[in-house]
Formats: structure tokens, sequence, C-alpha cells
């Protein structure tokens, strides 16, 4: 019951509130007003949302774990009903929400999915026509915040930009606007901590492409969820085991209930 509360309340959080853990985790950086210069976090959407990792997988831990809820709380007020095929119908709707954790923990989240794939390429061709260097449209931003978060760059690598020939600064950066490889939030956290050189060396970072994080930032959030599916693959071990047990009580029940009329007869 503990943990299945527990799971539900991290799916509230993945679901309604990592948009706000992200900004919070980034503000509170030391540097962020060397970030504020190159990311228009004034801009930032209501949402992050980059790939619908967080929110699929939060709605299928508020759902799955709330039906699991449900099924303990008829089971532990059964001397309140009364109903007989409380245990059967517990057992059998567990059983189904255990298949669907399997489901999503497994195929859902593996990275040879369909979605997975259709995912990294809509994100692949944002990355190629809508994202601009300083912009303030919802794609660019989202990019951007995710990037200083996640010390992450591009998609599934940095070389994601190379297919991208229009980067440059705004003119608030640079009046030339000249050509750049990456974006300066692809830049290692160590150059926007050099105080008043920080501005160049950010510059020339993403002019010459040293120092950029090479991890994409879609692998990055898979790889950061795929451990903790693989620590939940202990809670669904957890529950067939209590399916398992529920089932022989019930074989028990029955028995019982058997020999009972038997001897009646």
């Amino acid at each position: 019951m503990l943990v299945c509360l527990f799971l539900l309340i991290v799916g509230i959080v993945l679901r309604f509130h990592f948009t706000t853990l992200v900004l919070s985790s980034v503000k509170a950086h030391p540097y962020f007003e060397e970030y504020e210069r190159f990311v228009a976090f004034n801009s930032a959407p209501r949402e992050l949302v980059f790939g619908d990792l967080t929110q699929t997988l939060g709605n299928a831990l508020i759902v799955l774990n709330g039906v699991h809820i449900l099924c303990i709380m008829m089971y532990m007020s059964f001397q309140i009903h009364k109903n007989h095929f409380t245990l059967p119908v517990v057992c059998i709707i567990s059983g189904v929400v255990v298949i669907m954790e399997i489901n999503a923990t497994n195929v859902y989240m593996s990275e040879t999915s369909a979605q997975s794939k259709e995912a990294k390429d809509n994100l692949e061709r944002n990355i190629r026509m809508i994202y601009n260097v300083e912009d303030s449209t919802v794609f660019s931003v989202t990019h951007d915040i995710i990037s200083v978060w996640g010390h992450c760059c591009g998609v599934t690598s940095m070389y994601d930009f190379q297919n991208h020939t229009g980067l440059k600064f705004s003119a608030k950066t640079d009046k030339e606007r000249k050509p750049i490889q990456y974006p300066p939030s692809c830049c290692n956290q160590t150059f926007f901590s050099l105080g008043d050189k920080a501005r160049d060396a950010v510059k020339n970072c993403a002019f010459s492409g040293e120092g950029v994080y090479s991890m994409g930032c879609y692998t990055m959030m898979f790889e950061w969820l795929s451990y903790y599916c693989i620590l939940y693959a202990t809670v669904i071990l957890w529950q067939l085991i209590d399916i398992l047990v529920h089932l022989i009580l019930y074989r028990k029940m029955v028995t019982l209930f058997r020999n009972y009329t038997g001897q009646k007869k």
C-alpha cells in the first residue's frame, strides 16, 4: 500500500511538476546569471515537453498504482462489504495491472520501440527546422533549459546539430551574428563559471565545439527514467508474489467451503 502510494506521488510529480522541478534546479544554479545571457528563461513554457517521456510514464504511474490502491482497499474492507467475489476480482484486476506495468517498463521504455523512434525522429526534425539560438519559441527554450539542467546537447547526441547550418548568435550577443556549431546551452558549465571571461569562453565553445556536452537530451532523459524502471521491476516482482499469495488464500477458502458444504450434506 505504502509503495503504491509513493509511486502514485512520483507519477503526479512527473506528470504535473516536472517543469517546476527542472526550472527550480536551473534557477538555483550558481551560474544562472551567466546562463540567462544565452537562454530565454523568461519565455519558458508552462510545461517542458521533450519527447513525452515524463508525461507518459507519469500518467502510467498514476493510473496503474491508483488501481492497485483501490484493489488493496477493496480487500482490506472485506469485513464491511463481505463480498465473497472480492478476492478473485482483486487478483484478476491486479494481474492485468501488472501485465500493463511490464509492458510500460519493458516495451515502451525500449530504445528500439516504435514510440521511442518516432519521438526521436520528431525531435531531430524540430532541431533542424525550428531550433534557433537564444530564441523564445517553445521548442528552442525547452531544449536549452533541458540542456542546462541535464548537461546534454541535441536529441541523441551533440551531432544532431551538424545538419543545422543556420545556427547564429542573436543580435544581443553578437552584432555580426557569426555562424556557430552548437548552441551556448550545450557548452560545459565550467565555461559559465569564469566570471568576466565567461561570455567569451562560451562564445569560443559555441564556435569551435570544444567542451560541448556529447550526450543527447532525449537520451539523457531516457537513461535517467530507464534506471528507475529497472528498480521498478522489484516492485512488479513483489506484486506478483502478492497476487500468488492471494490466489493460494482464495483456493484454501474454496476448499474449506466445499468441505463445509459436503459435511452438511
